[in-house]
């Protein structure tokens, strides 16, 4: 035992019962402490079956029901700017950056779609990957909007605005 226990331990011969709260608490958080810092690390994902040499692999995310989709807001409905402010009003509008980050850069779980073209986004909206919702209502000239966006986070200095 650790020279701290020790002590503890004579404290306790030395005090008698007026120690033994003291030390039954003290004994009790150290075991917690101890507990949750062994649970965290053994429930870490990259202590799983799912990290090999080549990466960590993500769980795929399971679906109960019926996947419904997403219904076009009218947030970028009567923006007189250019494309790409469109289209970030889309973006934030959909909750595209929910998944795949404020600037489209990816996340937890969505890859990266910065610089994406029109047939991309058009492939993935429309028919969307195991995970991502579909959406409804997107027109063509919803996704240019998207595509121009996407495209300006890119460039140097470039925060879509």
């Amino acid at each position: 035992m650790s020279r701290w226990l020790w002590s503890e331990v004579r404290l306790f011969r030395s005090r008698g019962a007026q120690a033994i709260i003291p030390t039954v608490l003290i004994l009790a958080v150290s075991g917690l402490a101890l507990t949750l810092i062994v649970g965290v690390i053994a429930r870490s994902p990259y202590t799983h079956g799912n990290l090999s040499s080549s990466g960590y692999d993500r769980t795929e995310v399971i679906y109960l029901g019926e996947k419904l989709p997403v219904q076009r807001s009218s947030v970028a409905t009567g923006l007189d700017g250019d494309s790409a402010q469109q289209g970030q009003a889309l973006f934030f509008g959909l909750n595209c950056a929910g998944c795949h980050g404020l600037k489209g850069q990816g996340g937890v779980f969505a890859p990266t779609i910065v610089g994406s073209d029109v047939g991309t986004l058009a492939t993935y909206t429309r028919k969307s990957p195991v995970g991502m919702p579909t959406v409804a209502g997107l027109t063509d000239d919803d996704l240019k909007a998207l595509a121009t966006y996407l495209k300006k986070t890119t460039q140097p200095g470039g925060s879509g605005k």
